[in-house]
């Protein structure tokens, strides 16, 4: 009888071990962190497929002659004019890494402020080996076009952060600002008596910078790339040199076209991996 009464008791446990087994089996798999860039919502078990982005971030380094920027110190140009910046700003569009041919996307949209800081951007990207870097220097038509009132106020291209790189007087954004002091007397002493403004935007003047390299994104981990902005090479280029005592404003105008094209093409060559 006992033997019986062992046998009778063991049949329901094994009963529910058998549902047990059963539905623990059949259980949706998948990656279950939500900080993994393949996180299955839907997943009830984790198989341990998650897969993680690595961080890429991006800075730019304004310089001159090969020494960075201070907007306390005044620097000779090529015509031997005192220049002192007080403002270097410009907006960056559709970052990407790849190999020339396929892309993958790192970064929408930013805005590069020196005065705050020499990031120009942080992003999540797909882990892998990337052989070029490309970006727009400006904002692209689309947005370009678009109402700053639209977009939420931790854009850079809402009407508030753009932080007065949208055109009122004109439709569009300022793609790029340089604003400064100058003195044509190279003896000169003191903070530059003169200023000069120069806003370049408009549709035709964005501009592809892309940049070759050796780029292994690892997931979970910050690879940190570095661009110099040499802006000495900005009031000049192998065929043109700007006058700034002659042109101290510009403001991509129709009459101003030449100049805006000659000043948005030396800041896109400017822009250089260190």
């Amino acid at each position: 009888m006992k033997l019986k009464s062992m046998i009778l008791f063991s049949k329901p446990l094994a009963l529910a071990l058998a549902v047990a087994l059963t539905l623990n089996s059949c259980k949706k798999e998948g990656c279950m962190d939500e900080n993994a860039y393949n996180y299955n919502w839907d997943a009830e078990k984790d198989n341990g497929s998650c897969m993680y982005n690595a961080e890429l971030k991006v800075n730019v380094i304004p310089k001159f002659n090969g020494d960075p920027i201070s907007f306390d110190s005044v620097y000779h140009n090529i015509m031997g004019y005192r220049v002192k910046f007080s403002s270097i700003k410009f907006y960056m569009t559709y970052a990407k890494v790849g190999d020339g041919t396929n892309w993958t996307d790192a970064h929408s949209v930013a805005q590069y402020n020196y005065a705050n800081s020499t990031e120009l951007f942080s992003a999540d990207v797909t882990p892998g080996s990337y052989s070029q870097i490309k970006f727009n220097v400006g904002v692209d038509s689309v947005r370009n076009h678009s109402d700053p009132a639209s977009y939420p106020s931790d854009n850079p291209l809402n009407i508030i952060t753009s932080s007065g790189m949208f055109w009122t007087w004109n439709t569009g954004y300022i793609f790029v600002i340089i604003e400064g002091f100058y003195d044509t007397d190279s003896l000169g002493t003191g903070t530059p008596p003169n200023s000069f403004t120069y806003h370049l935007g408009m549709d035709d003047y964005l501009r592809v910078n892309t940049q070759s390299l050796s780029l292994n994104l690892v997931e979970q981990m910050t690879t940190t790339v570095n661009y110099e902005l040499n802006m000495d090479q900005f009031f000049y280029n192998a065929t043109d040199t700007l006058d700034i005592d002659a042109n101290p404003v510009i403001h991509s105008l129709v009459n101003q076209l030449a100049i805006t094209d000659m000043l948005t093409q030396n800041f896109n060559n400017s822009l250089v991996l260190e």
